[in-house]
């Protein structure tokens, strides 16, 4: 199965501290990496597409090639001017016109990605009867990354 990951910065894209969220640093390395590595850990894909700044992405992944050893095929796709023309040209060029082959997106800005749950995604996503599946966590999961307001408001996370 193929991988598109989708890193753009135009239109719908909000920039984080001025910058594309996929460029931001964790652990020195952009965010963007950090899922590269969780994709190449997962068996069951094959080759990564990243849609995005080419240039910008294609310098983060020369300074990280002697970092980590990655073993999948990657390639980078100039950005379309939106989301949707992103993820339709990304696949649309990695099934090389066959519509019937399945493929896993996913954005840039999710370092904490395992290769394990992504292996576990795909081995639950029915992909013989659904055309679309979606990983959602639930609100009992969240809860515990809520932000604690007491006197003044404390860093956290709450989906809307």
């Amino acid at each position: 199965m193929n991988a598109i990951m989708l890193a753009g910065d135009r239109k719908a894209a909000l920039p984080f501290c001025g910058i594309n969220k996929a460029f931001l640093l964790l652990e020195g390395w952009p965010l963007f990496i950090h899922v590269i590595t969780a994709l190449n850990q997962a068996p069951s894909i094959e080759t990564i597409y990243i849609v995005g700044p080419r240039n910008a992405i294609m310098a983060a992944l020369e300074k990280s090639l002697s970092a980590f050893l990655l073993t999948k095929k990657i390639e980078v796709l100039e950005q379309k001017e939106s989301l949707l023309a992103n993820s339709v040209y990304a696949y649309e060029y990695a099934c090389g016109g066959e519509s019937k082959n399945p493929a896993l997106f996913l954005p840039a800005d999710i370092p904490l990605v395992t290769g394990e749950e992504i292996e576990a995604f795909i081995a639950m996503s029915d992909m013989n009867q659904y055309d679309y599946c979606l990983g959602v966590t639930s609100e009992k999961h969240l809860k515990q990354f809520y932000p604690k307001i007491k006197a003044k408001i404390e860093r956290g996370i709450k989906m809307p």
